[in-house]
């Protein structure tokens, strides 16, 4: 996996510098201190966590693009400051 030249892969949960309980590779969803999981584990949320982010990008260039069609620039500008990218 290339990813995991430039990040860990963590089975023990671990706070993340912004004080977020992490396991994995960055998976944060429904972890507490105690949480431990097999690397089959990690791997399955590796998966799903890169599938919802991709499913986020593709749903957000969607807006983008009918955005840009059809609104003035100005409101385009809008959309671009309050999205969550």
């Amino acid at each position: 996996m290339a990813y995991r030249k430039f990040g860990e892969c963590r089975t023990l949960a671990y706070q993340c510098s912004a004080n977020v309980w992490t396991i994995g590779v960055g998976h944060t969803k429904l972890v507490k201190s105690n949480t431990e999981l097999s690397n089959q584990d990690i791997a399955i949320h590796f998966v799903n966590d890169i599938s919802s982010a991709e499913t986020i990008v593709n749903d957000t260039q969607h807006c983008l693009k009918n955005s840009i069609k059809t609104t003035s620039p100005t409101r385009t500008i809008s959309f671009y400051k309050y999205t969550t990218l």
